[in-house]
């Protein structure tokens, strides 16, 4: 997988490298639905106007580029990082170019869902007399590991978590995780909500083992690195 980068606007717009841009599909245990079109504008690009979603990987270098506006050229740009306990928190820093462009980078240290914004720093003029909200995105960050599929050849069976295995049965199979954890799994620009209905794999290297069903919904072509993100624990 590519590392993705987010460009922060006047205009809000977002450009993840080497990824298209984001398309999401929610998916329960018995099917999916198609993933969402996906916006104009390819990897490189900017489009204007607000696109939701956003994606990076922990513990890898995040590329921020954008800009604060020409009144704010020269001056120092805080990257800022929203944290429920702080508040925001500034992550990267660096100087804007006279047209108000600038370009940071941020290592995300744990899988969640954040808010990034650039301000011009209130020890500068620009800072000092802005009026203008700050830019921000939202991201996701999420955690890599290696994944294949399983299915064919156990449809009809019920998996370790009592799951009557299909065709259509969109799930992950982990060693540890509690069955029916639910947990966001990232590909290639989309990303499918599913359950854990299944142990393993136990194949030294890999961590997941996606259905078939679930693969179809990312695009994930049987083996490779995906990003994770658990969104509820089932409860003891």
């Amino acid at each position: 997988m590519k590392r993705p980068e987010a460009t922060l606007c006047a205009v809000l717009c977002l450009t993840w490298l080497g990824f298209p841009a984001l398309a999401r599909a929610t998916t329960g245990d018995s099917g999916g639905t198609a993933p969402a079109p996906t916006p104009p504008g390819g990897p490189g690009e900017a489009v204007d106007g607000p696109i939701a979603g956003g994606a990076a990987f922990v513990g890898r270098p995040q590329r921020i580029s954008g800009t604060v506006g020409r009144a704010a050229g020269g001056a120092t740009v805080l990257v800022q990082l929203s944290d429920p306990a702080s508040g925001w928190r500034t992550v990267a820093t660096t100087r804007a170019g006279g047209d108000g462009s600038f370009r940071a980078a941020w290592r995300a240290p744990r899988p969640g869902r954040f808010t990034l914004r650039a301000i011009p720093s209130q020890g500068s003029r620009a800072g000092a007399s802005a009026t203008e909200p700050p830019v921000s995105t939202p991201v996701t960050v999420y955690a890599a590991a290696r994944a294949t599929i399983f299915g064919p050849g156990f449809y009809g069976r019920r998996t370790a978590c009592g799951t009557l295995l299909r065709p259509t049965t969109v799930g992950v199979a982990h060693r540890t995780l509690p069955c029916g954890t639910r947990l966001e799994v990232y590909y290639g620009g989309r990303r499918v909500t599913l359950a854990v209905i299944d142990r393993g794999p136990y194949v030294t290297g890999i961590a997941w083992d996606l259905t078939s069903a679930a693969a179809r919904a990312l695009g994930f072509p049987g083996s490779g690195e995906v990003g994770t993100l658990t969104v509820r624990r089932p409860p003891r």
